[in-house]
Formats: structure tokens, C-alpha cells, sequence
């Protein structure tokens, strides 16, 4: 037999390769030597051949060659060639090789061999390599191994199934009838590895749930055994009993306590003695009050026992692991919405600390659990610490900030000039990360305020002297400038026309702006002739007008020769042309309440207004004929429950749009009795409004298509979030023809 180098003295060589080159060099060198002794078949040598070949595979060379040889060494009767062998065969095979198939015979084989530790490698290996084809073989092989006198086979077998069905969720009928069985053991790996066969065949098999919650009684028996267990040198970790175990046991009380009742009820009393009698101080503590928690929030746990689970979260935010703080955030944040808001309010201080944390992970999780937190009563409180982490945040964390702070501030603005100075504040602070459709919004509330008009422009006119470079910031104040930049001219400290003049000026001839802020600019310049006093000042914008006719930019250089036409020709339109926009006021948009946390509430229409839509809509659809008594209850009803009646009571969440459909029929007038006039008068009508989602009717008859009569829904979105997957469904008579 020739002369072998050991594996260390492998392992030796090729870390004292300077370079990778050499490494390479040194490799393929000894692949070959290791190709010429495995031709020889000295069984003897071959373990150790296997052995340096897996140790340069996991360096990253392919080492394919000795797949063969593993199956070898696994039909060898000493223990070091199988051990040898089933590692490799775990490395170097998997099922998108057919050679993976040659090892089932083995491997069932392996299974009745009587060292318990073959039989164990054979387990393992199946799970490392395990393909669909294999596991419905070897399934009814290892459920076997279950009933095995040895508690280690147990355990490799419980695991084993959970990796078959992982691959394959039919062979889950195979092993649901052996949870109960595993979940009795007296060894703690074998009840994990039930526990988390258990949980994997509901995940796998949802219909398989019924069959397993009479366990439910028997997880309860092993927490409470596992929580009263003082002393257990094998299982204990930093004082708490196999935490391992009862995260696993949590986990799958929560998946099978889950929308039954009776199963909740059952785990009630030991979820509590959980909570309360865990130790907090140390990480493994955290873990098990953390699955609690989760526990808790996913079943239908009592109220106290909820509000108890909030007051671990707002512990953790508290403790000085960043990783704690994070989840207890991110929980905190999917409960929110829920029952559960007002008990989270009460830490709502705690929240606020975790915005000046250093973590930006930290403090973006923060801030979205601070917008889900605001209220009426709390919004100034919390949009000051914000607008204050604006101030240091960086630039992705800003961006989410300003895209969704608006929608709060107008919903739940406490008095219109505290709407106005928070939004200045905020385009003072982070201008730059605004919207397009933003700066509208904004242009729109700073008009539809005439009161506040001399505030606006006097703090714009400094913001957009001191930074011209945030290109939302300037669009905003060169609008309101335009609009009503007069107004400067009368403050306590008066500003004269000619520096509002010379201002916008700078601004144009800056390289900082973009085309689209030249134009704001240009506009705001044409608008303020007519708003400014002074003849003088007249001139000058007329002057700055003429520079730019012949401007490389088109767009410059066509609103330059249209203004000055406008100068020219037609003067005496000018006052009317450029008179002060009418805005609608934003009051309109902004809710009159705040949402109930009852997503089933519904606002009513007052009875009135109510009957009297209904009986309009019932007439559009064909009923000219009075309603009788035994329908006197569809007129009690709000136009929301109308709406669900048509839409089949979906629960289907819509998002904001607009659309509108046709009702088309045969002299659809004549039918129903209504003229050009009557038509004209039917008053819209708020059909529904339920889920942060309110649609409204507006009616006209088509004028284009004679016997049509057209019904125009308006969706609305109040939410915070967008809302996705809109869905509308339109039904009437047969005797007419809905066209969308």
C-alpha cells in the first residue's frame, strides 16, 4: 500500500499557501493522488481519502468524484467508514442528483441495525438529502423508529419526519396519529422534536388542526411541569427549565389555540403564570415572555391577560438589548389597530424615547408606531418629538417621515393655525424630501387661509432666502408669493416690493433650481404685477420678462413671449387673467372624528335625509310605485347598508379611486317617469362609509346617450395606509343593462 498523507498534514499545507495560485496548484495535485489510490480500492485508506476530499469541497472545489465513494464506505461494516460516509454522502449529494437514489435501499437497511448511533447517521443523512421520492418510501420506515427502545433514535426519527413532511405535506397522514405519542416521552428531545412535528403538520395541513387540538390539555400539563421544575442541572439554562421546549410548546399552542374558544380557555391560566413568573433579566427569559406575548395577541385571550402582554412589550422597550426593543416595536406595531390601541397609548412615552435611539432600525420602527398611535388629543405632543427627529435623521428615514406625516396632521390638526406652523416648520426642516402631489396639497391649505396669509409669506419669503436649493420648498413659496406676496408690503416690518422683486429674480437666474421651480418662479413674477402698487415695480417684472424671450429653455421662452404679448396687446385683461385663484378649502377633506377601533361601526345617516335618499335611488332603478309597508324597514336602513346589499356584503378592502357605470334600458325616461328637470334635482347621496372608506352617488342623465341614465360613485380613502385591492360590484334589474 503506498505511503498516505494524514489530513492535518492536508489541512497544514494549504494554509501555508501565500497565494491562491498555489493553493490551486497544491489542490488539483492532490485530487490527483487521492484519483489514483481510490483506483486501486484499498478499503482500508478509502475513509481517509473521503475524508481529505470533503475537507476540499468545503473549500470550494468540486470533489463530485467521490460520491461513489461514500456509498462505499456507508456499505462497510466498521463504524469509521459509515460515519465517513454518510457525512459525505450529506455534503456531497442532494436530490437533484439521481445518485441520492442508490441510498434508500442503505438507509432502510441502517435502520434495524442494532448500534443505536448507525442508526442515528442514517437519520440524519435522510434528513440532509431527503427528497419527496425518498420520503414516501422511508415514511412508514420511521414512523417505526418512533416506538424505538433507544430515546436518541427516538428523537433523530421525530426530527427526520419533520423534514419529510417539510418536503412533502401529504406524508403528514402518515405521522399526525404519533404526536401524541412522542408528546409523552419522558425525554425532553423527543417531546421538541413532537412539538415541532406537531407544528409543522398544521402549518403543512391547516385541516389536520381539529384532529390535533385535544393535545392542548397536555401541552398546559408540560409548561406547568417545566415552569414549577427548580432544579434540572440537564435543562436548565440561566435559571429557567429547557426554555428551548417551551418556546417550541408556545408556538404551538398558539397555532392550535388559534379561533377556537374552548382551546383558548384551556391555556388562559398558564399563559398568566407564564408571564408573571418568568424572569425578565436575562435573554433566555426574554425569549419565552417574548413567545408569550405573541401567544397571547394571536388567540382570544382575555382582556386582562392582554393588557398584560402589552406591559412585557413596554418593558422591553426599556431594556438595553437593541434586538429586544425591535421586536417589542414591531408587536406593539401589528396591535395597534386592534382592541388592544388604548392599553399601548399608556407607553406611549416609552415609544418616544425609542426616536433617539442610535439605531436607525429603532428609531424607523418608532416612528411608524407613533403615527399609528396619533390621536386628537395627543397629535402635538407626538408630531413635536417627529419634527424634532427630523432634525438629525438621515436621509431614507426622512423621506418616509415627510410622505406620511401629512395625512395625520390635517386629519387630526387640533386648530388651523397650528395645521399652518407645523407645516411650515416642516418644509423649514425637511422641504427637500416633499411629494409633487405634496406641494399641491400644501399650496392648496396655505390659500384656502386668508387669515394666516401675512404669516405664510413673511416666514416663505425668509425660507427661500436663506436655502434656495430644496426645489418643493421654493415651488410652495414662489406660489404663495405670487399669489399673495402683496401682503409684505403692509407687515409690522415691511418688506418692499423692489426685494420681493429682486428676490424672484435671484431665483431665476440661480443654477440651483430646476425647470419646473423657473416656471413656479416665472408665474409668481407675472402674477405680482398686478398685485404690486408701484408703477416701478410694474416695470421691473416687465423688464425680467423680456430677458427670457429668447431663453435656450422652450418652456422660459415661451411663457416669456406670451406674458409679454399679454403686456402689450391685451393690458386690459390682464387684472382678470391673473386675479387670485379660488381654492377649495381643505376643511372638506378633513375628518370630522376619529375612527372607532370597531371596524363593524358604521356611521348612520340621519333618518331624514336618509329615507329620503333611499327612496330616490329605489325610484332611479324603476320603483315610481310607493313602497309598501312590509318594505318599510329597507327605508330605515343607511345608504351603507343599501350598498352592502348590492355589493354582497363584501369584506373586500377598496382603495381610493373613482369610476361610474351606466344604467341603460328601453326609454329609460319614459319608464321612470323623470324629465331633464327631475333629473337634475336628484341629490347625492353618501352610499357607504365603513372601514376608513366612504362612496358617494352623484346622478345626471347622460346627455350624449338618449334613454341612459348615468350614477357616478365617488370612493374616499381616510386611512393612514393605502389601501390596495379595490374591488366594486354593480347589480339592477334585469329588465335594464348596467354598463361600466
Amino acid at each position: 500500500m503506498p505511503s498516505l498523507q494524514k489530513v492535518k498534514d492536508l489541512i497544514h499545507q494549504i494554509r501555508s499557501c501565500k497565494t491562491a495560485a498555489l493553493e490551486r496548484d497544491l489542490v488539483n495535485r492532490e485530487c490527483a493522488k487521492i484519483r489514483d489510490t481510490l483506483s486501486l480500492e484499498h478499503n482500508d485508506v478509502r475513509h481517509i481519502n473521503v475524508a481529505k476530499l470533503l475537507y476540499i469541497f468545503m473549500l470550494g472545489y468540486p470533489a463530485h468524484f467521490g460520491q461513489m465513494e461514500c456509498l462505499k464506505l456507508i456499505s462497510s461494516n466498521s463504524f469509521t467508514d459509515k460515519k465517513i460516509g454518510y457525512l459525505g454522502s450529506s455534503l456531497l449529494l442532494d436530490e437533484r442528483q439521481d445518485v441520492h437514489l442508490l441510498l434508500t435501499n442503505s438507509i432502510k437497511k441502517e435502520f434495524n441495525h442494532t448500534s443505536q448511533y448507525v442508526v442515528g447517521l442514517a437519520l440524519s443523512t435522510l434528513g440532509c438529502i431527503l427528497s419527496a421520492e425518498m420520503g414516501r418510501d422511508l415514511a412508514t420506515e420511521v414512523e417505526k423508529l418512533f416506538s424505538h427502545k433507544h430515546s436518541y433514535v427516538r428523537k433523530k426519527a421525530a426530527l427526520c419526519a419533520v423534514r419529510i413532511v417539510s418536503k412533502d405535506g401529504d406524508l403528514a397522514e402518515n405521522f399526525k396519529s404519533s404526536v401524541k405519542k412522542l408528546l409523552s416521552d419522558r425525554n425532553h428531545g423527543v417531546v421538541l422534536g413532537g412539538v415541532t412535528l406537531g407544528t409543522v403538520i398544521c402549518q403543512k395541513r391547516p385541516e389536520f388542526l381539529e384532529e390535533l387540538r385535544p393535545n392542548v390539555s397536555h401541552l398546559v400539563k408540560l409548561m406547568r411541569t417545566l415552569l414549577q421544575t427548580t432544579h434540572a442541572p440537564d435543562h436548565d439554562v440561566q435559571g429557567v427549565t429547557d426554555p428551548f421546549l417551551q418556546v417550541n410548546i408556545l408556538t404551538f399552542l398558539r397555532i392550535l389555540g388559534k379561533g377556537d374558544e374552548k382551546s383558548t380557555e384551556s391555556m388562559n391560566d398558564i399563559l398568566a403564570q407564564v408571564a408573571t413568573n418568568t424572569d425578565s433579566g436575562r435573554n433566555v427569559g426574554n425569549a419565552v415572555l417574548y413567545e408569550t406575548v405573541r401567544t397571547i395577541m394571536e388567540i382570544q385571550a382575555e382582556k386582562g391577560l392582554r393588557v398584560l402582554a402589552i406591559n412585557i412589550l413596554g418593558r422591553f422597550l426599556l431594556n438595553s438589548d437593541k434586538n429586544i426593543r425591535y421586536v417589542a416595536l414591531n408587536t406593539l406595531l401589528k396591535s395597534v389597530h386592534t382592541a388592544d390601541g388604548p392599553a399601548i397609548q399608556r407607553h406611549r412615552t416609552t415609544v418616544l424615547d425609542c426616536l433617539k435611539d442610535p439605531d436607525i432600525s429603532i428609531r424607523r420602527r418608532a416612528v411608524e408606531l407613533c403615527f399609528a398611535l396619533i390621536t386628537k388629543d395627543n397629535i402635538e405632543t407626538l408630531l413635536t418629538e417627529i419634527l424634532a427627529l427630523l432634525e438629525t435623521a438621515p436621509e431614507e428615514l426622512k423621506m418616509y417621515v415627510v410622505s406620511n406625516i401629512f395625512l395625520p396632521i390635517e386629519r387630526y390638526a387640533p386648530t388651523d393655525e397650528w395645521h399652518i406652523c407645523t407645516v411650515l416648520d416642516l418644509l423649514r426642516t425637511a422641504g427637500g424630501y416633499i411629494r409633487d402631489d405634496q406641494v399641491s396639497s400644501i399650496i392648496s391649505l396655505f390659500a384656502s387661509h386668508p387669515e394666516q396669509h401675512p404669516v405664510i409669506a413673511a416666514k416663505l419669503y425668509r425660507v427661500v432666502r436663506e436655502d434656495a436649493s430644496l426645489q418643493p420648498v421654493v415651488q410652495v413659496s414662489v406660489w404663495c408669493l405670487g399669489e399673495f406676496g402683496e401682503v409684505l408690503t403692509t407687515l409690522e416690518h415691511k418688506i418692499e416690493e423692489v426685494d420681493v422683486i429682486s428676490t424672484l429674480n435671484e431665483l431665476m437666474h440661480s443654477t440651483l433650481l430646476n425647470s419646473m421651480s423657473k416656471i413656479f418662479t416665472f408665474n409668481s413674477l407675472m402674477k405680482l404685477s398686478v398685485r404690486l402698487k408701484q408703477q416701478s415695480s410694474i416695470d421691473s417684472i416687465r423688464s425680467i420678462l423680456g430677458d427670457y424671450t429668447n431663453n435656450m429653455d422652450a418652456e422660459l421662452q415661451q411663457r416669456a413671449v406670451e406674458y409679454c404679448i399679454l403686456f402689450k396687446q391685451y393690458d386690459h385683461m390682464r387684472a382678470n387673467l391673473l386675479e387670485e385663484i379660488p381654492l377649495k378649502s381643505t376643511d372638506e377633506n378633513r375628518p370630522t372624528e376619529e375612527p372607532s377601533l370597531d371596524v363593524q361601526s358604521t356611521k348612520t345617516v340621519p333618518p331624514p335625509s336618509a329615507n329620503q335618499d333611499v327612496d330616490t335611488l329605489l325610484g332611479t332603478f324603476g320603483s315610481s310605485e310607493p313602497v309598501p309597508e312590509s318594505t318599510a324597514a329597507v327605508n330605515g336602513l343607511d345608504s351603507s347598508s343599501i350598498l352592502l346589499g348590492i355589493l354582497g356584503d363584501s369584506d373586500s378592502v377598496m382603495s381610493s379611486t373613482t369610476r361610474g357605470h351606466a344604467v341603460q334600458g328601453n326609454d329609460l325616461d319614459s319608464i321612470l317617469g323623470l324629465t331633464s328637470a327631475s333629473v337634475s334635482q336628484i341629490p347625492s347621496i353618501t352610499a357607504y362609509e365603513k372601514k376608513d372608506i366612504i362612496i358617494t352617488f352623484n346622478f345626471e342623465k347622460n346627455p350624449t346617450t338618449p334613454g341612459s341614465f348615468q350614477i357616478k360613485m365617488k370612493a374616499k380613502n381616510t386611512a393612514f395606509v393605502e389601501i390596495t385591492s379595490f374591488l366594486f360590484q354593480a347589480a339592477v334589474p334585469k329588465v335594464y343593462t348596467a354598463i361600466l
